[in-house]
């Protein structure tokens, strides 16, 4: 980089030109010095390796290699027969940024505490943004500012992918990608826990999970030849009995979680007895018993569900025990449980 000073003397009064640098104490001390066609750098402080003095123009001094520690006040002195000059030119010098410190890819437990890093060197100090990368690769809105991004008690939302730049307004924009994966441990977040299912019918037992890494599933118990006993549904198909159960385990390396499912196999013919006995039983006990059942059995046996036409509650009635007992109609693929 050249500092160029422009002056206008009259022809035979410049005796010599010198070139200074402003030091940290305030004072200024001499590069070199050019004296008609003679040039001199002197030695001290490395100056004839990082500077140069022009012998085509007349008073330029030239900076070498431009580095930050070159950031000073530059002076260049004319002496002439009658009288002394001084013209200063302070340079700033930039650094483009460059990070120093950043993040790498991260996998991290649920509920630790985790300090993302972006550091960079410049000058001006760089601005440090974070943003989260899109699907599409484009980020999006600006999350954090500052080279540190705090994550106490870290949950799976924070699970991405993440870019943090570096600028201060000179050079090229540093930045650089990263993912965050937070583990936590597997869990069964539905499965429905009873299933009615019609006589040589089959079904369908789905156990969703979450966790990360992704859960392993395993049914219990489960025919390899009927089914596939490690994914997250169970296809069932009914056989002898009327009442089956099955466990769906999930795990993963952090944890594993089990919930069971019942599944009731409906058959052609029911018959329900009540039997109620007692040695004392008034006419207006038995007839409210026999009221609050008769509107339950129209409350859940209503006529057109599942097959079934309609239903009745019929009483026998003795000295030693009363029986209620219920006729169901063109009964078909139901289960009434007691």
């Amino acid at each position: 980089m050249a500092l160029r000073w422009s002056y206008s003397l009259s022809s035979g009064s410049l005796i010599s030109t010198t070139f200074s640098i402003r030091l940290n104490n305030g004072s200024f001390d001499d590069i070199g010095t050019r004296t008609g066609d003679t040039i001199t750098i002197f030695k001290r402080n490395d100056y004839a390796a990082r500077f140069g003095i022009s012998r085509s123009e007349q008073a330029t001094l030239i900076i070498k290699n431009v580095i930050e520690t070159e950031e000073a006040v530059y002076q260049c002195k004319l002496t002439t027969d009658s009288n002394q000059w001084s013209y200063r030119i302070p340079v700033i010098v930039t650094v483009p940024v460059k990070l120093i410190n950043v993040s790498r890819d991260q996998t991290v437990l649920e509920g630790s505490n985790v300090v993302l890093l972006s550091e960079a060197t410049g000058k001006p100090t760089p601005n440090i943004t974070w943003n989260r990368v899109l699907e599409d690769g484009s980020d999006g809105e600006v999350l954090h500012q500052g080279p540190t991004w705090n994550f106490p008690n870290i949950s799976r939302t924070a699970s991405g992918t993440y870019r943090c730049t570096a600028y201060n307004g000179f050079g090229n924009v540093a930045g650089q990608v990263f993912k965050v994966n937070v583990t936590y441990p597997a869990k069964i977040v539905k499965l429905v826990s009873e299933h009615e299912v019609a006589t040589q019918q089959s079904a369908s037992l789905d156990c969703q999970a979450e966790g990360n890494p992704q859960p392993t599933y395993t049914w219990i118990p489960c025919d390899p030849q009927q089914s596939v006993c490690q994914k997250s549904v169970l296809h069932f198909q009914a056989s002898d009995k009327s009442v089956y159960t099955f466990t769906c385990k999930v795990e993963n390396f952090l944890g594993s979680d089990t919930k069971n499912t019942t599944v009731f196999i409906a058959s052609d013919v029911i018959n329900v007895t009540l039997v109620i006995t007692g040695e004392e039983c008034t006419d207006g006990e038995y007839n409210q018993l026999r009221e609050n059942l008769n509107k339950m059995m129209d409350d859940i046996f209503f006529a057109g569900k599942l097959g079934y036409e309609g239903v009745q509650l019929k009483s026998i009635r003795s000295a030693q025990f009363q029986i209620d007992y219920l006729i169901f109609k063109n009964l078909s693929n139901f289960l009434f449980r007691i």
